[in-house]
């Protein structure tokens, strides 16, 4: 939703009352920029309450949207209301024709991440290794989404996952996107997940919010907040991030105790400024030339005598 699709040219009339055999309605009139809309209630009190939204915002300052005639703020509300996972397959289903058969696996394995971790309750809850499996092989799999196929067991264990998903806009609460951002970083049994894999399924995630936006699901601001999860652990093991000058000793000898250098290593890099010889599982080697480039001295200015020494 743009500027250019808002308006704040509002003006909300005296509700109408209409007499019919059936019983009396009553009618909200309001006028958004130039087209007029109405919307009638069966009893007084819910045309009020609506009406009071319509003036509520109008007072505010708050923009209306031209094409549905509502507050830009309800107008997402309403649209927000989309599950979880009824948009983890639609940003399937919108992926799956542009990517290859492996990207398609590593974005239902992902998908499947997080949708584990935006369910309401456990009540009812199937298996983590048979739901797991039907949301991967299953739910954010295009191709036997709709299969009738589909064992009698799967359907169930699906639409119980489709019942028990929090809505799109849970993510607004920085404690669901904490939670969900936490989630992504361990393993099922609580240990450490791999980094390269907590990465890719964040960036995933981002793109996902990403679309949401497109959809009007969430607000673009909030998905910039959203951006600032990554670690540095991460960042220096994907090779995006890479130390000053200033802080390399340092940064140095975390990386040497991390490689299990020893003391000796460590030493090493405090006195002398030097990287390690041992690096970590994980670094790359365009973050190891990274950080061999920066460690460089600058070049020695020419001697004084070598300034003077005549030409031959």
């Amino acid at each position: 939703m743009t500027p250019a699709d808002t308006t704040y040219d509002v003006r909300v009339w005296k509700t109408q009352v209409n007499a019919r055999r059936s019983g009396k309605t009553y009618t909200v009139r309001w006028r958004v920029a130039a087209r007029r809309w109405k919307e009638t209630f069966k009893t007084a009190a819910l045309a009020d309450s609506f009406r009071a939204g319509q003036l509520a915002a109008s007072r505010k300052g708050e923009a209306f949207d031209l094409e549905t005639g509502r507050p830009v703020a309800m107008v997402r509300s309403s649209k927000g209301h989309m599950s979880w996972h009824a948009f983890a397959c639609a940003f399937a289903d919108m992926k799956w024709p542009r990517v290859a058969a492996t990207t398609r696996r590593i974005h239902a394995e992902a998908l499947t991440a997080i949708t584990v971790l935006m369910f309401t309750n456990d009540r009812g809850k199937p298996g983590g290794k048979l739901l797991r499996s039907a949301l991967t092989r299953w739910a954010f799999n295009t191709a036997r989404r709709d299969d009738p196929n589909c064992p009698d067991e799967i359907r169930g264990v699906l639409r119980w996952a489709a019942d028990h998903t929090r809505p799109v806009s849970a993510l607004r609460d920085p404690k669901v996107l904490r939670r969900v951002l936490d989630g992504l970083t361990v393993k099922l049994d609580g240990s450490p997940a791999a980094p390269c894999v907590a990465s890719r399924h964040r960036k995933i995630l981002h793109a996902a919010l990403e679309y949401a936006v497109e959809l009007e699901l969430l607000d673009e601001l909030e998905v910039h907040g959203a951006h600032d999860f990554r670690h540095t652990v991460l960042d220096l093991a994907g090779g995006r991030r890479h130390p000053n000058p200033r802080g390399r000793p340092a940064h140095w000898c975390t990386i040497a105790s991390a490689a299990a250098g020893g003391r000796a290593a460590v030493r090493s890099a405090r006195s002398t400024g030097t990287p390690p010889r041992r690096w970590p599982p994980g670094w790359s080697p365009r973050s190891r030339n990274g950080l061999r480039s920066c460690s460089r001295p600058p070049p020695r200015p020419a001697s004084k005598s070598a300034k003077q020494a005549p030409h031959s």
